[in-house]
């Protein structure tokens, strides 16, 4: 008797874009109820793949197979009529519409019949239905694609970076839900640069390099070998030869923003990088966004000895505050520009820059090809920046920011979404900003806050609940973020 076939088969798959050939021959399967983790370097290929799995791009070359059949969906709509559903890495929701109007255009009507029920399989809590997706936070909108992408029944199911806005215990929920989808038969593409949560969802492991498979791995394999898989050697540590903080660069004073931020006072020195900690929605992103004039609110900034009250953020960047924004997509890049012209912009209108009334082309080509080679970015100056994977676009925001020499630097979720050595890479630059600048970073990752920060705030329900610094005992801090005051 023929063994089943495989409930996904990907042979020889190319898929080009200019300039750059994202996948390069890629063949893998996945059995039915089996969880694969996808993991790879940015620009590795992963999201390419997905996505001419998910019918959101055509392959050049190759051929996809279903449980056997010929498998090639010209959209995504006929994905997932073929029962296959996508967590993309970007949410694939329209803010003008509610929840419900979102499901409505993905699923039919037949939708919202089985949202309650789904919020009960799930474990997760999902937004109401007549919630406006424009008011909702990043780990409700995550909510909401997963379950979304649930509501299908799918038999594969495409997981690209799904726990990247998560708290800890909804990842929990989500990976408990994933291994309950593969006892009742859905096949799992996990792809994630969380090298921790391999262990703990996947069966095995496929490792993408340069857009072709270079290692299959089990499950068990540590962090350090699959870290070495990636990227073909293992990042270096961050160091940083800074001596005690400067003076101050800026200055929050009563700074609130009811309900998610109670008053904050801060100082923030030159040569001293200082790390909101704690888990997304408790205060540290809207405390990151007062200072970069995203937002306003009571309170008053001092930047330069400087002081405002409702300050703009061109304000702000004339004061020398540059901001590493928490979405790249939507607060962070020009998508139709260049990678250099990207690099450059808020800088464009300098001297250095322009030829009379026009830009310097050459000028700004040669800043992309400086900054591009500094950063590591794969993609080329000249090359739409929409064109690069979502990693190395994050390299583009950030290199930016540094390249700017601020007096402040402003860096919400820097290293989300990055891989090993993009995260180290990113690490290194902040901390290199921090010889010049005060430089206030967000982010949930205690291992990365220890590793960068000279002082560490964590926040809870909008309030400082902790303050630590480098030697601060890790569960120390995890006490911290779950609202034990110190």
């Amino acid at each position: 008797m023929r063994p089943p076939a495989p409930r996904l088969a990907v042979d020889g798959l190319v898929r080009r874009f200019p300039g750059v050939t994202a996948l390069a021959g890629v063949s893998l399967s996945a059995s039915a109820g089996e969880v694969v983790a996808l993991l790879g370097e940015n620009g590795a290929g992963k999201s390419t793949l997905v996505e001419v799995i998910g019918g959101g791009l055509h392959p050049d070359e190759g051929t996809l197979e279903l449980d056997g059949e010929p498998y090639r969906p010209l959209d995504p709509l006929g994905a997932r009529r073929a029962k296959v559903s996508v967590i993309h890495q970007h949410f694939q929701l329209v803010e003008a519409f509610s929840v419900g109007e979102n499901l409505r255009l993905a699923m039919g009507r037949e939708a919202l019949t089985g949202w309650t029920e789904m919020q009960h399989r799930l474990g997760l809590p999902l937004p109401p239905l007549e919630a406006g997706v424009a008011g909702l936070g990043v780990g409700e909108r995550q909510r909401l694609e997963i379950g979304k992408a649930l509501l299908s029944c799918p038999r594969l199911l495409l997981l690209d970076e799904p726990t990247a806005v998560l708290t800890p215990a909804e990842a929990d929920a989500l990976f408990a839900a994933v291994r309950r989808l593969a006892t009742e038969g859905t096949t799992v593409l996990f792809i994630t640069h969380r090298l921790d949560e391999v262990r703990r969802v996947a069966d095995r492991v496929v490792v993408l390099r340069r857009g072709r498979v270079v290692e299959r791995l089990a499950s068990d394999a540590d962090a350090r070998r699959l870290a070495e898989a990636m990227t073909g050697e293992l990042p270096s540590p961050v160091e940083s030869s800074r001596e005690a903080p400067g003076g101050v660069a800026a200055r929050l004073s009563g700074v609130s923003l009811p309900p998610r931020l109670e008053p904050l006072d801060l100082e923030l020195r030159v040569g001293e990088i200082v790390v909101l900690a704690g888990v997304d929605g408790n205060g540290q992103v809207a405390a990151a966004e007062r200072l970069a004039g995203l937002s306003n609110g009571p309170g008053e900034i001092e930047v330069g000895g400087k002081r405002l009250v409702v300050p703009t953020p061109s304000q702000l960047r004339r004061l020398g505050v540059w901001v590493i924004p928490k979405d790249r997509t939507r607060e962070g890049l020009a998508p139709s520009l260049s990678v250099a012209e990207n690099m450059v912009l808020g800088r464009h209108r300098g001297g250095a820059w322009r030829r009379g009334p026009l830009l310097d082309r050459e000028a700004v080509r040669a800043e992309g090809e400086r900054l591009v080679s500094r950063f590591g970015v794969v993609g080329e100056p000249g090359q739409a920046v929409a064109q690069l994977s979502g990693g190395n676009q994050q390299k583009v925001v950030v290199a930016r920011a540094v390249a700017a020499q601020p007096r402040v630097l402003v860096a919400i979720h820097p290293t989300r979404g990055l891989d090993v050595t993009a995260a180290a890479t990113v690490r290194t630059q902040l901390v290199a900003a921090a010889e010049g600048a005060a430089v206030l970073v967000v982010t949930s990752d205690l291992e990365e806050a220890l590793e960068i920060a000279d002082r560490i705030l964590v926040l809870s329900r909008g309030r400082v609940v902790g303050v630590g610094g480098r030697g601060t005992p890790m569960d120390q801090l995890a006490r911290w973020v779950g609202g034990e005051a110190a």
